[in-house]
């Protein structure tokens, strides 16, 4: 029976890893020098960290001993290098700028009322900036942070606004605030958003981001002696 010639794949450093991705953005942006990968004829794959001490695998695992899924998600990673002109915030409320520690409680209680799904990490040391907005009672209506990635590029998280304010323009202020900001510190801004999201798709786009690529993530769950998940 005849079979075709395996696939020789090498590793290549960072900067072959460029070049054979043909500057991909998510290889350009997110990887450091201390990403492992590998490359061949039909392609190429990468680990290497995310956030701070954290890991992004770029090929398929097995759950590790002690671990069991707990969900999973598809997500687009999008990236601009246009500086955006942020529109002005609506009137009814105002720009305040959020500490990560003294107002870690207050942001997580905002952002995980509104979405579920909230990935702001606050009190985590991850993000360099919260942005958010208050209304005439001093209550959050809105909320959102630039985070380091481990390779020192900034990355949007955590934007959330309150349902009420939604289509008001207060998302496009926050979002293209962050953006300005992240594009005058670094010349980029990067973010993920989950890829059935459409209304946030459209508003970025029109903020200039681009899609590089659609990723599929799942999350693991630490499980106990009892076998029940204890937490992510």
């Amino acid at each position: 029976m005849w079979h075709p010639d395996p696939v020789t794949w090498a590793q290549v450093d960072r900067g072959e890893l460029l070049g054979r991705s043909g500057e991909d953005p998510w290889v350009r942006w997110t990887t450091t020098g201390e990403v492992l990968a590998v490359a061949g004829e039909d392609g190429w794959a990468c680990v290497g960290p995310w956030r701070p001490g954290g890991a992004h695998w770029g090929r398929p695992l097995e759950v590790p001993d002690g671990y069991q899924e707990s969900g999973s998600g598809r997500w687009d990673f999008l990236w601009t290098r246009e500086l955006p002109d942020p529109p002005g915030p609506p009137a009814a409320v105002a720009p305040v700028e959020l500490d990560d520690v003294r107002h870690a409680e207050e942001i997580e209680r905002f952002g995980r009322g509104h979405n579920p799904d909230f990935e702001g990490f606050p009190g985590r040391g991850l993000a360099s900036l919260w942005l958010g907005a208050r209304d005439r009672a001093g209550s959050l209506v809105a909320v959102g942070a630039v985070h380091d990635l481990a390779s020192g590029i900034p990355h949007l998280a955590g934007i959330v606004v309150e349902p009420a304010c939604r289509r008001s323009g207060l998302g496009r202020w926050l979002t293209a605030e962050l953006t300005a900001r992240a594009v005058r510190e670094a010349g980029v801004s990067t973010l993920g958003v989950y890829s059935d999201n459409d209304a946030a798709l459209r508003l970025y786009d029109g903020l200039g981001y681009r899609t590089a690529h659609g990723w599929h993530t799942r999350s693991l769950a630490v499980v106990d002696r009892a076998g029940t998940a204890a937490y992510d």
